[in-house]
């Protein structure tokens, strides 16, 4: 039997990485604001900043002293989205004066920024979907296809920006518990509906990261593992950074969606430009995958995935697959406070057949908890 590990920017935060796409935002304004600092003004594709007071001597309060500074207070205090909009701050700003004037240039990323919050995350690729789903329902074929070029285009410089800000993050260290949990044996009492009597001999592990980085590398050098007779393989099913051959692959997968079929059905170009089963076509990475669910029967490993509908297409063919025989979920959090339910109803939604996941998915008590780099 064989093990297939779901690998998502969970197990990136886990390790202290930075990665999510809050991150990514608060990195992309500051660098635009710092530029804007230097140079008067800024702009791109998505905004833009000029400084009429080209005053930043003294931003307006006492122990803010910088753009990094102006920044990371905005985001605590959820005051980011009404700065970048021109709207009332909190109380906590009465003597501060914005020095900047800013346009929003972009619809998409004006409503990024809305999401953008202490408390909540920014779902990128989900916000994508709905923009496509708004252009579809536009009645003007021409304003329908100004509209879906112009989404496009904002996303592909969005991603451009993501990858340029994974590029400056360092690969963390690795955290000893993954090498034991990731060496771990498949048990007899985690597969159900097989009769089985003698030790399972897991002979292939397949790494399937969702992440653009490596930090699952350190877990797959041959250093690190024990037993003879095993394999172990990363596939990076959705492109690596600095990686030409494995560009990123980023966008929207769910083709079950009754939207995604007026799409086929629709004339206007544009609607699957980055949708992920068009860029699977690039590499080999979908067909790697495959063969490993052919090749045997298997078990899967959720680590840090949050098995969104962002990626129901691929999650559909894995967990209903006649080979999988059993999901185990890694939770973030305690035993008696954690995100098990919620990840289980996420993976309710990639399955047709709910007797089959009732079966495959092992409960609470069988599941564990995720490692975290400051354990």
């Amino acid at each position: 039997m064989n093990r297939l590990v779901l690998i998502g920017n969970g197990f990136d935060l886990a390790h202290g990485l930075k990665t999510s796409y809050n991150d990514f935002i608060l990195w992309y304004l500051k660098k635009c604001f710092k530029t804007a600092d230097l140079q008067i003004n800024y702009a791109d594709q998505l905004l833009e900043i000029s400084l009429p007071y080209m005053n930043m001597q003294g931003l307006g309060r006492d122990g803010f002293n910088n753009t990094e500074e102006l920044f990371n207070e905005l985001y605590q205090n959820d005051d980011l989205y009404a700065f970048m909009t021109a709207q009332p701050l909190h109380d906590n700003y009465k003597r501060f004066e914005i020095p900047y004037s800013i346009t929003l240039c972009s619809t998409f990323f004006k409503k990024l920024l809305r999401d953008c919050r202490q408390m909540s995350w920014v779902e990128i690729e989900n916000h994508y979907y709905k923009e496509l789903k708004r252009c579809l329902n536009m009645g003007d074929r021409n304003f329908q296809k100004q509209k879906l070029d112009e989404l496009n285009h904002h996303f592909k410089f969005l991603i451009v920006e993501l990858e340029a800000y994974l590029k400056t993050l360092e690969v963390p260290a690795p955290i000893p518990a993954y090498t034991e949990l990731l060496a771990h044996p498949i048990l007899p009492d985690e597969i159900l509906n097989i009769d089985i009597t003698e030790e399972i001999v897991r002979l292939k592990t397949m790494v399937l990261n969702f992440n653009y980085t490596s930090t699952a590398e350190h877990y797959l050098e041959a250093k690190h593992h024990t037993h003879t007779g095993q394999t172990y393989a990363i596939n990076y099913i959705h492109g690596k950074i600095e990686d030409t051959e494995n560009p990123l692959v980023f966008g929207f997968g769910d083709e079950l969606d009754e939207d995604y079929l007026k799409m086929e059905k629709s004339k206007v170009k544009g609607f699957f430009r980055h949708i992920k089963s068009f860029w699977y076509f690039r590499t080999e990475n979908y067909h790697n995958l495959v063969r490993f669910l052919q090749d045997d029967q298997f078990q899967v490993y959720v680590l840090g995935h949050s098995c969104g509908l962002s990626d129901r297409t691929l999650l559909n063919m894995i967990f209903e697959h006649p080979n999988c025989m059993s999901i185990k979920i890694h939770y973030h959090g305690t035993k008696e406070a954690n995100n098990f339910t919620s990840l289980t109803e996420e993976i309710s939604r990639h399955f047709k057949n709910k007797v089959q996941m009732r079966d495959k998915i092992m409960p609470l008590t069988s599941s564990s908890r995720m490692p975290q780099h400051d354990d």
